[in-house]
């Protein structure tokens, strides 16, 4: 058999690609606010160890481990997510590189993220919480209710 065209190494999306707003809400088992509690950068990998800092859905594990593959931390908020562009399905802070299957979420220490750890094939699945008063947290706290 003989295949022509272009190859990618990913065949399958990680869980939660293409999901609408409420479906990531909605088919997400836990939603938490993590901070960076510690940061390995090494070969293929960089490892965020991630302190969960407050629970909004689920119950979660206390800490997470994320592999990500790009050093250069994006901190875009959408001015606390009011940006509409931010409203659209595949906008978000992480971008999505060649062949690993999902967006490639970045952490640093300083920042709070709103983390679905069930659905990080969302571009959505990472976004930088500067306030209470974030349009994306409050769309997700209200959703969960």
């Amino acid at each position: 058999m003989v295949f022509v065209g272009d190859a990618l190494a990913c065949s399958v999306p990680k869980p939660g690609y293409g999901y609408s707003l409420e479906d990531l809400i909605d088919k997400s088992d836990n939603i938490v606010i993590v901070e960076l509690s510690k940061k390995k950068v090494g070969e293929p990998f960089i490892v965020y160890d991630l302190k969960v800092i407050e629970v909004l859905k689920g119950e979660p594990a206390t800490e997470f481990e994320f592999f990500g593959h790009t050093e250069k931390h994006e901190s875009a908020t959408y001015t606390d997510h009011n940006d509409a562009v931010f409203w659209f399905t595949q906008a978000g802070r992480s971008e999505w590189p060649c062949c690993i299957c999902g967006p490639d979420h970045t952490f640093e220490k300083g920042f709070k993220y709103l983390f679905f750890p069930d659905l990080l094939g969302a571009t959505k699945s990472a976004e930088i919480i500067n306030s209470e008063d974030d349009l994306w947290l409050n769309f997700v706290v209200n959703r969960i209710k």
